[in-house]
């Protein structure tokens, strides 16, 4: 049965959706919200969650939003996040995702964990992300009324930030070396294009990735409306499956490691991954 949980963890709020009982062999996905940088929150993510949860672990955080957060708060609350799980959990299944925003930041965050050497990423799922600030793209640029624009200043407001690999991932220059990635986008939507140059990308400097264009009017890609997202959560399921048959479980953890957890009461210890 899926459970839901309000947990804190490294000052973070989140959502832990999935089973009760779970395993070494029970993937990890740390999934950010939509949004523009500036909104959007960790419940409504929950579908999507809840769909996926049968058979993982999610975790949704409340990421700092901007202006009153902006770049690099966000990454570094949420990477904060990554490395707890990374260090906590007894499983190698561990993948990062989101969308929109959300997807800017898996990408940021598969980016600094190759950077900074931690091991135990499996994978990236980027759907429609937004990964360009400088939106010069053909799909951004016919989407009339995107809020996009304004969302990237505020979240932005350093220019010198635009060009920050954190903050664009699709300005890049080194991406050998980073975890498998599935890019998912809309046919409408103003992001295929950044989301697409990116997969491209990806896998000119040998990152193995999947990409697919969804042919649908509607963004975004997943809503409890959408024709397509019973699509989403099967090529999502299937990514998660093909990289996790790939990885072996962690080593078992030191008791040690849940008691230092337990001295802090504000922060879930390692059971939140593991029984």
């Amino acid at each position: 049965m899926v459970q839901v949980e309000h947990l804190t963890i490294s000052g973070l709020p989140l959502l832990r959706v999935g089973p009760q009982k779970v395993s070494a062999s029970t993937p990890v996905l740390l999934w950010l919200h939509a949004g523009k940088f500036t909104d959007g929150c960790a419940v409504e993510a929950l579908p999507l969650a809840q769909a996926l949860a049968d058979d993982a672990v999610l975790l949704l955080p409340d990421y700092p939003l901007a202006p009153a957060k902006p770049f690099p708060a966000a990454l570094d609350a949420s990477f904060a996040l990554l490395k707890w799980v990374l260090d906590g959990a007894k499983t190698r299944k561990v993948f990062v995702g989101g969308e929109r925003a959300g997807g800017n930041l898996a990408a940021a965050l598969a980016l600094r964990a190759r950077d900074e050497g931690l091991k135990g990423l499996a994978g990236q799922i980027l759907l429609a992300p937004l990964l360009d600030p400088s939106q010069n793209t053909d799909s951004m640029r016919a989407a009339t009324g995107c809020p996009c624009a304004q969302a990237w200043r505020e979240y932005l407001p350093r220019r010198a930030d635009s060009l920050h690999p954190y903050a664009a991932p699709l300005v890049a220059s080194r991406l050998a070396g980073l975890v498998p990635a599935l890019v998912l986008t809309g046919e409408q939507d103003p992001a295929r294009d950044e989301a697409e140059q990116y997969a491209a990308r990806l896998l000119t400097h040998g990152v193995p990735t999947q990409v697919l264009r969804l042919h649908t009017d509607d963004t975004p890609v997943v809503s409890a409306s959408n024709a397509t997202t019973d699509a989403v959560l099967h090529v999502i399921r299937n990514f998660i499956g093909q990289q996790a048959a790939q990885t072996r479980p962690a080593a078992r953890r030191p008791a040690r490691r849940a008691a230092k957890s337990a001295e802090q009461p504000n922060q879930a210890a390692v059971p939140l991954l593991q029984n």
